[in-house]
This record gives structure tokens, C-alpha cells and sequence, in this order.
């Protein structure tokens, strides 16, 4: 693994580099796989191939594509998948829209519809992750 931002080699475990001192997946100037110089638009690295344009370097991480879309299927409306993935807020999001959905069902009797689009939402992500368009909360890909 080599860091983003000076293009030096790293640990895997490490947080920060040792060299410049940035956080680990930080910089856009060099890539994570090879450590060669790329250009911050390209997508992926001309040297060794590998997609620059993921935080995780192309790399596979340890949370399940699996696992992922079945919870975005079957309790979407929580937003447990987001929590799995690691994106907090984006769970958070999605707990609040379902409460508000509830509170709308419950008073106003528009909230079938917004449940209705929420699991709609979900789908399309679960569909996503399938697909392997969605990486975890440190840019890794899914296995």
C-alpha cells in the first residue's frame, strides 16, 4: 500500500503516513496500489491499472455485497445497511425519514407514501451494492 497524497509506501495498519504525516486513503496525486504519480481526474492508474477513483485503491474490503443488499431489502426503511457499511448519518437519515413517514401515516395519512418512496430508495441501493457501485464508508469495494 503506498499513500495517496506523497506517493510513498506504507503499512496497512498504519492510520498516517509516515513520510508526510497525511491520514491513510488522503491525497489524489499518487496511487494507493503502486505509488506512481497519477493525474487527480484520471480514473484509474496508467502505471498498474488499478482504479484510483475509490478511496480504497480498488482494493477489496472485508464487508459483505451480500450481506449489504439484503439488509438495504429487508430492513431499509432502518437504515441498518448504512450502519453496515459504515455511513452513520446516512442510517440516521434514513431513521428519521421512517419516523416521519410513521408520524405522517399516523396523523395526516400521507405517510404509505413515503414509505412507499423509501423503500423504493432502498431497492435502487440495494441494487447498487449488487452491482458493486457501492463501496463501505472508507472507499473499500465489497467481496
Amino acid at each position: 500500500m503506498y499513500c495517496k497524497n506523497c506517493g510513498s509506501e506504507m503499512n496497512e495498519n498504519a492510520a498516517v503516513c509516515l513520510n508526510c504525516g497525511a491520514a491513510k486513503n488522503a491525497g489524489k496525486g499518487f496511487c494507493a496500489n503502486c505509488g506512481c504519480a497519477v493525474n487527480e481526474n484520471a480514473a484509474v492508474c496508467l502505471n498498474c491499472g488499478a482504479s484510483i477513483s475509490q478511496k480504497g485503491g480498488g482494493q477489496v474490503g472485508e464487508k459483505s455485497k451480500i450481506v449489504a443488499g439484503l439488509l438495504a431489502i429487508f430492513l431499509g426503511h432502518l437504515g441498518i445497511h448504512w450502519f453496515y457499511l459504515g455511513f452513520k448519518q446516512k442510517g440516521i437519515v434514513n431513521i428519521v425519514l421512517s419516523f416521519v413517514s410513521a408520524i405522517l401515516l399516523l396523523f395526516v395519512g400521507l405517510g404509505l407514501l413515503g414509505f412507499f418512496a423509501l423503500w423504493i430508495y432502498n431497492i435502487v441501493i440495494a441494487v447498487m451494492i449488487f452491482m458493486g457501485k457501492q463501496q463501505d464508508a472508507e472507499g473499500y469495494a465489497l467481496s
